[in-house]
């Protein structure tokens, strides 16, 4: 995978599963803003290739420290959501 994506996300790919670790401020709608683009350039990068990303096996973890505020955050691309991994 070529380096297309934003400053703040790290593509890790191993065998046929890739996972994209996206950093951010502690600000939720920056974080949210960032996921968008960062799916835009991988679907562009995937439909280029042939590729599909499979939103039934898609799912995120979202890290936080333990003084963080709990925030209710949910991601969806095209109308899709996403599943929050506990």
């Amino acid at each position: 995978m070529p380096k297309l994506l934003i400053q703040n996300a790290l593509p890790i790919l191993f065998a046929d599963d890739t996972s994209i670790i996206v950093t951010d401020s502690h600000i939720i709608i920056d974080f949210q803003l960032n996921m968008k683009v960062v799916f835009e350039q991988l679907n562009n990068w995937l439909n280029v290739t042939l590729l599909l990303i499979n939103f039934e096996k898609m799912g995120f973890i979202h890290f936080k420290t333990k003084n963080a505020c709990e925030v209710n955050n949910k991601l969806r691309y095209e109308n899709k959501f996403i599943a929050k991994f506990i």
